[in-house]
């Protein structure tokens, strides 16, 4: 079977729609020379869909041209049918006359001299550029459709003895020659585009659409030559103007239901990848959520089997300890050092049970509004001893006997030690720490614990609080690393607030802040 290319097709319909017009018209005219039907109802109607159609096809690509959905030159062929709409739309209320053949004459010249505009360079035209001819066209098409109504007489003579005067022809011929040349340019413009594989389909019928509009409107033109008002002639080239518009009209809405249906199609696509993700994101949570409740379990039991040994181990290093006269001076010394390792093993034990139970939710508040002040003094007689094991003097510089803070007992000298616990590891040896207090606002009480030890980069004063982060040296500082990032989310879950402010070699100033009214809820 022979396969018929879009090409081949191009210069089919051009031909048809150059040819077939003419020798209809002029067999029409052979047939019924003196055929005449005068119908202003009709004619009326029909100019008028002509003119809507063509206003509707122009509104249409100027949205396209701006959204780049069409090249930029198709301004033109927009302000051609735009300049042809008005007029014609002027021209459908008149009665036959020099306004009436004058308004449809200057229509299709208007439109023939744009479309044949399509060849300009339009490159050079800005966006403002186009707005204004778009604007120039629209004023100048009304002005001369209402000039041409109310002002006949200065109207030239386009009808005489009821033949068209040379103006009137010369005016229509001069439009068609323009529909031709325009149509010239949609015929080069699909063979530039037929070259290139990626020109879509929809430039390439775009050019055979208006190729065959601008012959259909170039044929009307000239047929203008050889008619007479009301004759056959006469009506063929209406009824082709009027097929050219409807050609456009319908592509243009063809052109549209295959956009609404391509966007259809697409939200389909879209919804059923959103439907996989969501699926895809709910099966992947639960697998992380099992997994995380996979690790805190584990930890959790393997932190309670740790614990037993361990604290049969201290509690024979305490018997041993207490029985001095069965051992020397070294064993002393050894057992000792098993105690130390021992209580610090215990205590990151406690510290990662703590830590899984912030993480399950599992942990139990029981914040209420009370001084902070013993609670204080309890930590410092606690950590008392490692301070003076590295000569460290801390001291509490607050002198009220009364400071209230909505806290829970155990949670905040928990946190308090740990930030003491950090001084002390992270001094030098003679220095000092010190504790005082301050209001940031009424709502708010902010405990500070001062040292004068190595300080903490700007860049790593971010990371402190994650878990598993130390600064300094891992294999001479102790610790698992998530003491901060407990006491951090000790302090959120109480409603409070944790910082730090340090300087390199100077020393760090960590704070923590609590709500002092029992109804306070933190934004």
């Amino acid at each position: 079977m022979l396969k018929i290319t879009t090409k081949t097709k191009l210069w089919i319909s051009v031909v048809i729609s150059a040819t077939l017009p003419i020798l209809l018209g002029l067999a029409l005219t052979g047939a019924a020379p003196d055929w005449k039907w005068s119908n202003y109802p009709f004619h009326s109607m029909l100019e008028s869909i002509g003119a809507l159609s063509a206003l509707t096809i122009a509104t249409l690509m100027i949205i396209m041209v701006r959204h780049s959905h069409l090249p930029g030159r198709y301004i033109f062929a927009a302000g051609a049918l735009i300049g042809m709409g008005i007029l014609d739309g002027f021209h459908a209320v008149l009665h036959a006359g020099a306004s009436f053949v004058w308004l449809h004459s200057i229509a299709t010249m208007v439109g023939g001299i744009l479309f044949a505009g399509v060849w300009f360079p339009v490159d050079s035209l800005s966006r403002k550029n186009k707005l204004n001819l778009i604007t120039s066209i629209v004023l100048s098409s009304v002005f001369i459709g209402i000039i041409s109504i109310i002002f006949p007489v200065t109207v030239p003579p386009m009808v005489v003895n009821g033949q068209f005067t040379l103006l009137a022809i010369t005016i229509n011929v001069i439009g068609g020659l323009g529909f031709l040349i325009g149509a010239a340019y949609f015929v080069h413009s699909y063979k530039q585009n037929n070259h290139v594989k990626k020109i879509s389909d929809i430039y390439q019928n775009e050019s055979i659409v208006f190729a065959n509009h601008c012959v259909l409107f170039g044929v009307a033109g000239l047929l203008f030559e050889v008619s007479t008002l009301w004759d056959a002639g006469w009506w063929l080239w209406h009824v082709l103007r009027f097929l050219a518009y409807e050609i456009v009209l319908i592509y243009f809405f063809m052109l549209f239901k295959k956009g609404q249906d391509a966007l259809v199609q697409n939200e389909a696509v879209l919804e059923k990848l959103n439907h996989k993700l969501e699926q895809r994101v709910k099966e992947r949570t639960f697998e992380l959520e099992r997994a995380s409740k996979a690790k805190s379990v584990f930890l959790t039991h393997m932190s309670h089997e740790l614990r037993t040994p361990l604290n049969a181990i201290l509690g024979f290093c305490q018997l041993l300890q207490i029985d001095k006269n069965k051992i020397d001076e070294d064993q002393r010394d050894n057992i000792e050092e098993i105690s130390k390792a021992g209580d610090h093993l215990l205590s990151m034990v406690n510290e990662i049970i703590d830590f899984t139970q912030i993480e399950s939710g599992k942990v139990e508040l029981k914040s209420e509004l009370q001084n902070i002040i013993p609670l204080i003094d309890e930590c410092i007689d606690h950590i008392q001893p490692a301070a003076q094991v590295s000569s460290l003097q801390i001291e509490k510089k607050i002198t009220e006997s009364r400071l209230m803070a909505v806290v829970d007992k155990s949670r905040f000298k928990q946190v308090l030690l740990n930030l003491l616990s950090n001084a002390i590891k992270y001094n030098k040896e003679g220095g000092d720490i010190k504790i005082t207090y301050s209001t940031p606002n009424e709502d708010k009480l902010r405990i500070n614990v001062y040292d004068s030890g190595i300080g903490i980069d700007k860049s790593l004063v971010a990371s402190i609080f994650e878990p598993f982060k130390q600064i300094g040296d891992s294999n001479t500082v102790e610790g698992a690393g998530i003491g901060l990032t407990l006491a951090k989310r000790l302090v959120l879950a109480m409603k409070g607030d944790i910082g730090v402010e340090s300087i390199v070699g100077e020393g760090s100033m960590f704070w923590v802040e609590f709500p002092v009214n029992p109804n306070f809820s933190q934004a």
